[in-house]
């Protein structure tokens, strides 16, 4: 008997291999298309504001203002970023004291912002031990929106697939000491030059320029900001001077962004180069996209101030809707 497979039996073999090869192409195509739909509709949403611990009518104010252009945007933010002088006011009971809930647990909607707040230290939380008590709060509420992993830090966002970077910093360097200073400059070095998501945010309280009363700081323009610059960071967010500010200087790659009008007496402006800068309370709102990054400047009332945007080499756009005569000084 002849056992050999017969011509439409080889025929058949063909057509099948030909149809799975088409079926993997096809599936190849959809993953790629489907990754690139995700890759472009991702989008990672941050608010920041320091000097807010005043237990002040300032405070409650921004927080109100805050919670109106969150629900009025429909926008769960993924992170809020405290950008240091976190309590203006003592905490004799340390993490057991009644102004936790007061100040911030009830202060700030969990409703509406279920995001957790990175906070950095500022100079007024050396006073009274406030810095150990802030460090040690989380560790004692590790259920609090309040983290604070150390004095500095790196948070990836998301997790899986990360599309901002943000490094915590202490920019208090005389509290620090020479030695504790020196190791975290070597640590910015390191976490800039490991693999990074497509945006960087450092974030500390002192600004490395403001226009503000405060103004700048040569130290961390010195120490900070060839790092920025060899590694191309594309954001540095600071409270410090009660304002809001955002500055883009030549031959840095680094848009700077002052938001320390979380709840204290505000700053006058006292100076003119900043392309926006305001004498107000308020925060910052930062949403990122795999290309282009937007910042919007908000008061205390909620409104919008002014808008930029930049993509990766650092091309700014201005952006409506602002109020008429909120642009620079």
């Amino acid at each position: 008997m002849n056992t050999r497979p017969g011509k439409g039996n080889t025929q058949t073999k063909v057509s099948q291999r030909r149809v799975a090869v088409w079926a993997g192409l096809l599936a190849l195509y959809c993953f790629i298309y489907c990754s690139v739909l995700l890759a472009a509709g991702r989008q990672v949403n941050i608010l920041a504001f320091g000097d807010w611990g005043a237990e002040s009518s300032a405070e409650a104010a921004v927080a109100s203002g805050m919670k109106t252009y969150l629900v009025e945007h429909n926008l769960k933010p993924d992170a809020v970023l405290l950008l240091g002088d976190n309590f203006y006011v003592p905490l004799p009971g340390g993490v057991n004291d009644p102004r936790w809930q007061t100040m911030f647990e009830q202060m700030y909607d969990s409703n509406v912002l279920a995001a957790p707040f990175y906070a950095v230290l500022g100079n007024h939380d050396y006073r009274d031990d406030l810095a150990q008590v802030e460090l040690d709060y989380p560790k004692a509420r590790p259920e609090s929106r309040f983290k604070m992993s150390g004095h500095w830090y790196r948070v990836d966002m998301p997790t899986e697939n990360p599309l901002v970077t943000m490094l915590a910093l202490d920019s208090n360097a005389d509290e620090l000491g020479r030695r504790q200073w020196a190791a975290e400059t070597e640590w910015l070095n390191t976490e800039l030059s490991r693999p990074r998501a497509p945006w960087t945010i450092c974030f500390a309280h002192h600004p490395l320029f403001s226009d503000s009363a405060h103004g700048d700081d040569r130290k961390l323009q010195r120490d900070w900001g060839p790092l920025f610059r060899k590694y191309r960071v594309d954001f540095y967010l600071a409270g410090h001077d009660h304002c809001l500010e955002y500055l883009r200087l030549p031959g840095w790659p680094t848009s700077f962004v002052v938001s320390g009008g979380g709840g204290y007496d505000v700053y006058p402006i006292e100076r003119n180069r900043a392309k926006f800068a305001r004498s107000t309370n308020g925060f910052v709102r930062l949403e990122f996209s795999t290309d282009t990054a937007r910042v919007s400047f908000v008061d205390e009332q909620g409104k919008t101030l002014y808008r930029f945007e930049r993509d990766h080499k650092g091309h700014v756009n201005v952006l409506p809707p602002f109020d008429e005569g909120a642009g620079g000084v």
